[in-house]
């Protein structure tokens, strides 16, 4: 179903984020000159995306992605605004937030 899998665009920018918290996480000298484009790009990506089953998978690792970065403290002034956390919480927070039905029927069949 169009709604339940993640197409190949999906699984590719899934990946690419993926690489993006790697060097976050590993190599970050290289990465740093890179950091507010890539972060605003991953932002607004996922700000972007619908709640259907099939961007689970692009959420959560855009989440882990933004989740490395907080907790860096070279990093953190990305996030310092109060209008960056309501973003964060409105957004992407809250949203993520709410049961599908299909939450519900995989619960109820396991």
């Amino acid at each position: 179903d169009e709604e339940d899998e993640p197409g190949p665009i999906d699984k590719l920018q899934a990946a690419i984020i993926d690489v993006l918290k790697l060097f976050a996480e590993r190599d970050e000298e290289p990465f740093q000159v890179y950091l507010p484009d890539f972060t605003k790009i991953v932002w607004n990506l996922l700000t972007s995306l619908t709640k259907f089953n099939k961007h689970d998978q692009l959420v959560v690792i855009s989440t882990k992605y933004l989740n490395v970065l907080v907790g860096r403290a070279f990093y953190r002034h990305l996030f310092e605004d109060e209008s960056t956390l309501r973003q964060i919480v409105s957004h992407i927070v809250i949203p993520n937030l709410m049961v599908r039905e299909s939450d519900e029927e995989n619960f109820e069949d396991n």
